[in-house]
């Protein structure tokens, strides 16, 4: 969430203000457009995919696929369309095709917003 402020002429966001200060600003979650971004850090081979925690600014999610070929980032998506009710082609994986670190898009259904405001 991206607070503009304008200040002497010059254009400065909430986030470098804050790291200007030294504080660390960061969410497991983004929200734009109707859709929501899903910061993951994923942890492949478990004995069953689940959702174990939440740290400042990932959702870590055990997935039961190996990190072999993809399976791991299907199991992802898998998971996450179940778990929001959601047909997979809905459940996008933007960022980290081959990092435990992840960004997964979905839209901003009632759905997702009762999971990240029960989290938040």
């Amino acid at each position: 969430m991206n607070i503009a402020y304008a200040a002497a002429g010059f254009d400065f966001t909430f986030g470098i203000l804050l790291s200007y200060f030294g504080f660390k600003q960061s969410m497991w979650f983004e929200i734009k457009n109707n859709k929501a971004a899903l910061h993951i850090f994923a942890k492949p081979n478990a004995k069953r995919s689940a959702f174990i925690k939440i740290s400042e600014d990932e959702l870590h999610i055990a997935l039961h696929a190996k990190p072999h070929e993809g399976e791991a980032n299907k199991e992802l998506i898998s998971y996450f369309a179940k778990l929001f009710r959601l047909p997979k082609s809905q459940v996008i994986l933007e960022r980290g095709e081959s990092s435990r670190h992840k960004v997964v898009i979905v839209p901003l259904t009632a759905t997702i917003q009762n999971f990240i405001e029960a989290r938040s």
